[in-house]
C-alpha cells in the first residue's frame, strides 16, 4: 500500500498547513524540525491506527474496503487543506508551500539521524517475523491452517509500516 493511496501525504500537508495557519510561520512548531517531525509523525500514526482499527473492527476484512476509506480520506484531507490555504495571507502561504515541497538539496540530516532508530527497530521487528510473512504468501487460508494467527500478524505488519510511512 503506498502513502498517497492510504491519504498519509494529504494528511501530512493538511497537518503542516493548520500548524501554520493555528500558531504562525515562527511558531516553534514549525521552525523546531524535532517538533514538528513529532507532531507530524504522531498524527499520522494515530491516523493509520484509527484508519486500521476500523478496518480490524469489522467481521469481514476487506482490503479494497480499506483502500477506498483511504482514498476518501486522502481526497477530503486534501480538500480541506486546500481550503485552509486560501485562508492565508501570501507571505504565508509561500512559506508553507515552500516547506511542503521535496528537495534532496533541503533534507535536514540531524533529523535522519532522529528518526533512524525508530526505522531501524521497525525494520528489526519486520525481519524477524519473515518466516511468518512467507507463509503470508500462502493465502490466509493455508496460513490459519500452518499456525499462524492471521489477524494479529496483519495487524502488527500494518502498525509496523505506518510507523515506517511516518
Amino acid at each position: 500500500l503506498t502513502p498517497s493511496i492510504m491519504g498519509f501525504d494529504a494528511l501530512y500537508v493538511l497537518t503542516q498547513v493548520l500548524i501554520v495557519l493555528l500558531f504562525g510561520g515562527l511558531s516553534t512548531l514549525v521552525l523546531n524540525i524535532y517538533v514538528n517531525f513529532t507532531i507530524a509523525a504522531c498524527i499520522m500514526v494515530a491516523f493509520s491506527l484509527l484508519l486500521f482499527g476500523f478496518y480490524f473492527s469489522k467481521g469481514s476484512r476487506n482490503l479494497i474496503t480499506l483502500l477506498l476509506v483511504g482514498l476518501i480520506f486522502g481526497q477530503l484531507f486534501s480538500n480541506v487543506a486546500s481550503f485552509f490555504s486560501l485562508l492565508m495571507d501570501p507571505n504565508t502561504f509561500a512559506f508553507v508551500q515552500s516547506k511542503l515541497y521535496a528537495s534532496f538539496n533541503n533534507v535536514k540530516v540531524n533529523l535522519v539521524y532522529f528518526s533512524a532508530p525508530m526505522l531501524i527497530l521497525a525494520c528489526w521487528l519486520l525481519f524477524r517475523m519473515h518466516r511468518t510473512l512467507d507463509v503470508f504468501w500462502l493465502d490466509q487460508d493455508n496460513a490459519k491452517s500452518l499456525g499462524v494467527d492471521v489477524p494479529k500478524v496483519t495487524r502488527n505488519v500494518f502498525i509496523l509500516s505506518a510507523v515506517l510511512i511516518a
